[in-house]
């Protein structure tokens, strides 16, 4: 009781009671996702009715009104299923030389156990979701799924086998693209025979004109990664006629040299602004420590 009386004798301070006009924070209405549920989700009609439709009051019957209606958004776990094949065989009765069976269907996998929407799961939650393939394992251990990480691994490489033709395709678009956005990042590379890895470069090249209202084809951001040394950019720059927004310098010499060094004639280098604000913030914080 003595705090709230001390409480209500203080009298606000000027600076708490005359707030600045400028800063104050305009109402801004809280952000829900009610009724934006997209249009081509699947719907479940759940109706919850009464039991008994007679009125308490003159015990006629009741009729609809109205209804109250609500949408919640529902998620149906991952379900493994196992696809049971068979292929009957015949034969004649009159003859035993005549086999007639159906052929099999072809698989990514042969006499492997994975279908073509698993291998595609586990690609997507790799790439797409970065999902490891030990995290992935241990998922499928809960569902009583035991799958070694060295199988999914096989799965993702045989895959990428079938996937190269899309591969080229998109490197065949990117290098027609006016302007080319290259970057990587170093990782360790297996190298038998030494005991130990070495240094690998993943790069990866990305197209995107819109922001030009480019006269060409308009695609969205495509990226493919190469695991390759230093001469990363020149395997895709053979016929490249863009030019190349490249974040790294060093690994770059036949784009920095000019058109002389690149097997294209009209391919250039493109600077990124936030490399020469970094040369000049280091530049900056070098001449105040001295």
């Amino acid at each position: 009781m003595v705090n709230r009386l001390a409480a209500h004798e203080i009298p606000d301070s000027p600076a708490a009671s005359e707030a600045p006009a400028g800063r104050q924070r305009a109402d801004r209405p809280r952000k829900t996702n009610r009724g934006s549920l997209p249009a081509h989700l699947e719907r479940i009609e759940q109706v919850i009715d009464i039991d008994d439709k007679a009125c308490p009051c003159c015990a006629g019957t009741l009729h609809q009104i109205g209804e109250d209606v609500a949408e919640r958004l529902d998620v149906v776990p991952i379900t493994f299923r196992v696809l049971f094949t068979s292929r009957p065989r015949y034969g004649g009765r009159s003859c035993e030389s005549a086999v007639v069976q159906a052929p099999a269907p072809a698989r990514i996998i042969e006499g492997g156990i994975p279908t073509e929407a698993l291998i595609a799961q586990v690609l997507v939650a790799k790439y797409a979701d970065h999902l490891p393939l030990y995290r992935q394992a241990q998922i499928y251990a809960r569902r009583g799924i035991h799958l070694d990480r060295s199988t999914l691994a096989d799965w993702v490489g045989r895959a990428a086998w079938y996937l190269r033709p899309l591969r080229e395709r998109i490197l065949a678009e990117l290098r027609q693209a006016e302007r080319l956005f290259a970057d990587e990042t170093t990782a360790p590379v297996l190298d038998p025979g030494r005991g130990r890895t070495k240094t690998g470069q993943l790069w990866a090249y990305a197209r995107d004109d819109r922001p030009w209202v480019a006269a060409t084809r308009q695609w969205s951001p495509m990226s493919t990664p190469q695991i390759a040394k230093r001469n990363g950019p020149r395997r895709i720059s053979a016929p490249l006629r863009a030019s190349c927004r490249s974040t790294a310098i060093v690994a770059m010499p036949h784009l920095r040299g000019g058109a002389s060094r690149c097997n294209s004639p009209v391919a250039r280098r493109s600077g990124v602004l936030p490399h020469l604000w970094c040369k000049l913030r280091d530049s900056h914080a070098n001449r105040v420590s001295a």
